[in-house]
């Protein structure tokens, strides 16, 4: 009698076994229980709007993750790339973690260590990009979603003003003109010009002085 009664009980343990290894998976994967949402969210920001190239370039990554119905995220690798050359996010690659733990309660919000970009772009590249990225594994299912998200920010680029070119001018022109210019002689004597009523007082004068001397004479 004990043999047939565990001969009958053995397969609906089992079952049983199995259908709590089940439905507990999906508990244990599911968290928090009934979740539904993926609400992770990747922010970058820069500390400059416009740059004069070469120059740089600070900027901020922060990850959070919360809301109705948010699912708690695992085993994340978030990351940072600054622009290069051609302006494209596929310069130096910063790697924050790449075991990120975001619960839904927000527990595990996080802003990384700021990141100093030097960009120095082709001269035809008018915006340099950088690129903030998360994936990692959503608890939204008994085996998980896994995702990758990507989030751009583009900063302009203006041109230095070129170096003037140089035009072999002097900078001090030598003039022609002496120092000391030489005369050319003594100038002329001042002949002194009388007026008439001089002239004729004069002429009296003499007349007077030879009428005097004639008789004396």
């Amino acid at each position: 009698m004990p043999r047939r009664l565990w001969t009958t009980l053995f397969p609906r343990v089992l079952a049983g076994l199995c259908l709590l290894a089940v439905f507990g998976g999906v508990a244990a994967a599911q968290t928090p229980p009934g979740c539904n949402s993926n609400f992770l969210n990747l922010t970058i920001t820069k500390d400059k709007t416009v740059i004069v190239d070469p120059d740089t370039v600070t900027y901020t990554v922060s990850v959070t993750n919360g809301g109705a119905g948010a699912c708690d995220v695992v085993n994340a690798t978030i990351s940072f790339t600054c622009p290069a050359a051609d302006g494209t996010p596929t310069g130096t690659q910063t790697v924050f973690t790449t075991t990120g733990s975001f619960p839904a309660d927000g527990s595990g919000d996080t802003t990384y260590p700021s990141v100093m970009c030097f960009i120095d772009v082709n001269p035809a590249v008018m915006t340099a990009t950088a690129r903030a990225s998360a994936s990692g594994t959503l608890l939204d299912s008994p085996t998980g979603s896994n995702f990758t998200i990507n989030k751009d920010l583009g900063i302009d680029v203006g041109q230095p003003t070129p170096t003037p070119t140089n035009t072999n001018t002097p900078t001090n022109t030598p003039t022609n003109t002496p120092t000391n210019t030489p005369s050319e002689g003594p100038p002329p004597p001042v002949v002194p010009t009388l007026s008439f009523p001089m002239m004729a007082l004069l002429g009296l004068m003499l007349a007077g002085a030879g009428l005097f001397l004639a008789r004396r004479q």
